[in-house]
């Protein structure tokens, strides 16, 4: 089978996107098939904040392929891509998620203002004009899918750090490493991830008796304000900011931490991070955003409202009261999120969209 995959980002790109199509397009690869990617790298160019297809790319659409898997939305570019697909007769599959949009980058009422209009409008236009659509979670498809009868739920996969070479192995993991209990935010440094939440319930926690240590892993561009903020509540000695952190860097911190927040206040359909983190034994909390709330609660976690430190501060100390958690590896969580099985879901519904 003949399978482009669409993302504005890809590897080496860190993002969320890249990590989706890279791994899709790895996996397919392994599978036999041929694979074409259309990327910032090859067949689209960036254009602000946003990307287009190119010259390049609609000769790659315009070589031929069985089917398009659009990993998205990226404003201009995927709908350029699905555009193409029509013309040219080609199914296209449309892997979407929250959009983080405008308000990601300009908090305010007027970029959220102009995402609402472009989900509401473009986006939606897309979705129902796609052959078939595909979701994280079931709850996020049934918020925006406007065809209840074409669309799937495949969840995101993860790769086992533990396999990785040059990775801590859980049997390396002492208790005397890591002797406070552990909180964990693992993300971009933005308003809507609501980090701000979290120090300010951190600080509750610790008002309330209950000691830990909070680690920051990220960047962004309110990496500085935060630093402020912790020294403003009196967290400096108890939280620590890591700016771009390794691959050994983020599996170690799993391990030497006992629950991952994910605090976020929007743009949030999925959250990778809580899989990851469960996957290494922790305890997860999220928000109550359509997907996360989903992943969170089969994992065993827990949900609180939005921007809302108090709530975010009980839930921790009830955590912190119940001590540290010996960490071990889960193997279904393992096993349900392997890439390779996520892939195959893929490829099994190319076949049902082909009518094969």
């Amino acid at each position: 089978m003949r399978i482009i995959v669409a993302s504005a980002q890809f590897p080496p790109s860190r993002t969320g996107y890249a990590r989706v199509a890279g791994c899709l397009a790895a996996e397919f690869t392994r599978a036999g098939h041929e694979v074409m990617p259309l990327t910032e790298h090859r067949g689209c160019e960036r254009v602000g904040r946003v990307h287009r297809l190119t010259s390049e790319g609609r000769r790659v659409i315009l070589s031929g392929a069985d089917v398009i898997q659009v990993v998205g939305p990226s404003p201009l570019f995927t709908e350029q891509v699905l555009a193409q697909s029509r013309t040219r007769g080609i199914p296209c599959v449309y892997k979407a998620d929250a959009f983080p949009g405008l308000a990601t980058y300009y908090p305010g009422s007027i970029a959220r203002t102009i995402d609402a209009v472009y989900e509401r409008t473009v986006l939606a236009r897309a979705m129902r004009f796609a052959s078939w659509g595909v979701y994280s979670t079931r709850d996020f498809a049934e918020l925006v899918h406007p065809r209840p009868d074409s669309w799937s739920v495949i969840p995101l996969g993860v790769t086992d750090p533990c396999l990785a070479t040059g990775h801590l192995d859980l049997d390396e993991m002492k208790e005397d490493e890591a002797p406070t209990f552990g909180i964990l935010f693992v993300g971009q440094l933005r308003a809507y991830k609501g980090v701000q939440v979290l120090l300010d319930a951190s600080r509750r926690v610790l008002d309330q008796g209950f000691s830990h240590r909070l680690t920051i892993l990220g960047d962004g561009p309110l990496r500085e304000s935060l630093e402020a903020r912790a020294a403003e509540l009196g967290l400096s000695s108890t939280t620590r900011f890591v700016s771009a952190p390794s691959d050994v860097e983020l599996h170690t911190a799993y391990l030497r931490n006992d629950v991952l927040v994910l605090p976020s206040l929007s743009a949030e359909s999925y959250g990778l991070v809580l899989v990851e983190a469960a996957l290494h034994g922790m305890s997860v909390v999220t928000t109550d955003l359509p997907g996360a709330r989903e992943v969170a609660l089969e994992l065993g976690g827990s949900v609180v409202p939005r921007g809302e430190p108090v709530a975010l501060a009980d839930t921790l100390a009830g955590l912190v009261a119940r001590g540290r958690i010996r960490h071990a590896l889960d193997l279904q969580v393992a096993s349900t999120h392997a890439w390779p099985a996520i892939a195959h879901r893929y490829l099994d519904l190319y076949g049902r969209v082909l009518g094969n």
